[in-house]
Formats: structure tokens, C-alpha cells, sequence
């Protein structure tokens, strides 16, 4: 079974297997391991922590092999994939892949705070502090 699969599955138990075959293909210079460790410390996933800095290295590596891995999430997130607009959200807030645009990043917040996204909320408060 491939990690993409294992990822799709959602079950738990296989956290540890997806994050160990990731971090391989990332480790041999794939431009898609390296999108999905991105997407794994934003997110938290399996044992790893939340890293943005980390999350910010992978995404970064993977665009500037294949730019299609960035625009994956943008793509997502324009179909109002709530997930996918946080996460492009982030991205856009840290300048992952390209410039900083706090102006762009609050707009996929608020979408996908719309969709109930506890965390895109908090990120969006935390935004219109700092303003």
C-alpha cells in the first residue's frame, strides 16, 4: 500500500507508516514526499508536530521542482475545499512557495472559517489583531 493511500484511508494506525514513507521519498528528493511532509507539519499529522518552518522547507523544495505541488493547494482551495483553503492560507500568511499576502491569506481564513474550521477562525482572529 502507497502513503497517498494510506493518507486517504484516515485510519490512525497508520500515521507512523504514511509519515515513515513520506519522509523517505522527501529524503530521496521527491517533489511529492516533499508535499506531503509539507502538508504533515502544517497539519500536525501523526506524531510530528506543527512546524511551519519545517512545513514552509518541504513546500518550498517541492514548488521549485514542480510548481504543480503549490498549485495543488491553490486549486483546492479556489473549489471551496475548506482544508485546503486554511492550509493555502498559511501558506500565503508565511510566504510558503512565494511572497508573504496577509491581504489574500485573511480572505481564505474567512472562507474557510465560513465552513467551520475552528482553527482557520483562530488564525483569523489572530490576523486581525496584529492589524
Amino acid at each position: 500500500m502507497d502513503a497517498r493511500t494510506l493518507y486517504q484511508s484516515g485510519r490512525s494506525s497508520t500515521e507512523a507508516r504514511v509519515v515513515e514513507l513520506c519522509s523517505k521519498a522527501a529524503a530521496m528528493n521527491s517533489a511529492e514526499g516533499r508535499q506531503n511532509m509539507s502538508v504533515f507539519y502544517a497539519e500536525g499529522y501523526g506524531d510530528l508536530l506543527r512546524g511551519f518552518a519545517r512545513s514552509k522547507q518541504h513546500c518550498e523544495a517541492a514548488a521549485s521542482q514542480k510548481p504543480f505541488c503549490l498549485m495543488r493547494y491553490a486549486k483546492a482551495a479556489e473549489q471551496g475545499i475548506a482544508g485546503a483553503e486554511e492550509n493555502y492560507g498559511d501558506f500565503l500568511k508565511l510566504g510558503i512557495g512565494g511572497p508573504t499576502d496577509v491581504t489574500q491569506a485573511r480572505i481564505f481564513y474567512r472562507r474557510a472559517a465560513d465552513q467551520d474550521q475552528p482553527d482557520a477562525f483562530r488564525k483569523l482572529q489572530e490576523l486581525e489583531r496584529k492589524t
